[in-house]
């Protein structure tokens, strides 16, 4: 596929700026900006990290958070204090461990990029429900009105009501990245042909019946009857858009141009209704992305579509030692090698030093003793 130019963004049309801002009156606004950026106690949230430990990845990752002893608080605390605010958030100085709360105080609003990782590592034994960043912790984000570059990784649930709304909010947002913690597991019962987004896979031809809806309320994740797992969900991504146009002006449809995701069920509605194809150059599928009816629009046929080679690992023959063979006799005087032999050869060699060697221990135990 012809490779466009990652970065460059046209036709930028705006859509229900003035008028849904003329329809609010200033008390309005201010309480539903109060009632958007109040930072509550986090709420005991759905895990889906007990679902996922059940895979193969998520055994590694849970059981590496376990042996983590990070505390992130204070992990955190000294990542706030050692930069400034323009370097927080950036490619180079990533929030790694970010809990949300007071911490959003020390990014400035004016940054074009912001880069953060939500997976909070944990102690042995520590693990529950509620050792992860919930939700409402994230709706600052729409605060945001010039990032280019955004980029979300460590996610243990599902945050897509807030980065769509702040996506769309961002006129300019050209790069967005978003990874989960763990890959979607899809129930043996499925009798869906959905295969994994690596090696010989190639995208499906575009399908002649209706699209398919294989989301749970836009909450961004599966339906459960087909298994755990982040979805990207066009109806999340819809009602984001509604919910942006009350914050300030939105454009018909989104201004990225490159989209990666890592840990994702895609399909190819979210293409056909809210990414701009004069915009859109390349989606990225990095790791354990799932294909659940992926196809691009014909007016998409520019994009260049990334994802991970099947890599075939070959068996490596080891050396099989054989102590007869390749075992050999040192002597060792001054701490050099002086002398070496075949161990088979020198079977009487090796008493004689034994025995030498053990003279001159007892003689050293009785020089101590004396």
């Amino acid at each position: 596929m012809p490779t466009g130019n990652v970065g460059a963004r046209r036709g930028s049309s705006t859509s229900g700026s003035k008028d849904s801002e003329d329809k609010l009156s200033s008390n309005s606004r201010a309480s539903l900006g109060n009632s958007l950026f109040h930072f509550r106690k986090p709420r005991k949230a759905c895990s889906q990290g007990k679902i996922f430990s059940g895979s193969r990845k998520g055994h590694s990752i849970i059981s590496s958070a376990l042996k983590s002893e990070t505390k992130r608080s204070s992990s955190t605390e000294s990542t706030l204090q050692s930069h400034t605010t323009q370097e927080l958030g950036t490619s180079s100085k990533p929030l790694q461990f970010f809990r949300g709360g007071v911490a959003w105080e020390y990014i400035g609003r004016d940054k074009d990029e912001l880069n953060f990782d939500l997976f909070w590592p944990i102690k042995k034994g520590a693990f529950s429900g509620t050792d992860m960043l919930d939700v409402e912790e994230l709706a600052p984000l729409c605060s945001f009105r010039g990032l280019r570059s955004l980029k979300i990784t460590g996610m243990m649930q599902s945050y897509q009501r807030y980065i769509w709304q702040a996506a769309w909010l961002n006129l300019g947002l050209e790069e967005l990245e978003l990874e989960m913690a763990l890959e979607p597991c899809i129930r043996r019962g499925f009798c869906g042909d959905w295969p994994f987004i690596k090696g010989d896979w190639m995208p499906r031809a575009k399908a002649g019946g209706p699209p398919i809806y294989h989301g749970q309320y836009g909450n961004g994740t599966i339906h459960r009857s087909i298994g755990v797992g982040e979805y990207l969900d066009t109806a999340a991504i819809g009602v984001a858009k509604t919910n942006a146009a009350l914050l300030g002006p939105t454009r018909n449809r989104l201004s990225i141009s490159k989209l990666s995701l890592s840990g994702f069920v895609v399909d190819a509605d979210p293409f056909e209704l809210w990414f701009d194809h004069r915009c859109l150059r390349l989606i990225h599928f990095k790791n354990d992305c799932v294909d659940a009816g992926f196809y691009l629009p014909s007016e998409m046929r520019h994009v260049e579509i990334k994802f991970p080679a099947d890599i075939k690992e070959e068996a490596i023959w080891a050396y099989r030692f054989s102590p007869k063979e390749d075992l050999r006799l040192i002597e060792m005087k001054g701490g050099e090698k002086v002398a070496e032999w075949d161990y088979r050869k020198s079977k009487k060699k090796m008493r004689t030093l034994l025995k030498e060697a053990g003279r001159e221990k007892c003689k050293r135990w009785g020089e101590k003793a004396g």
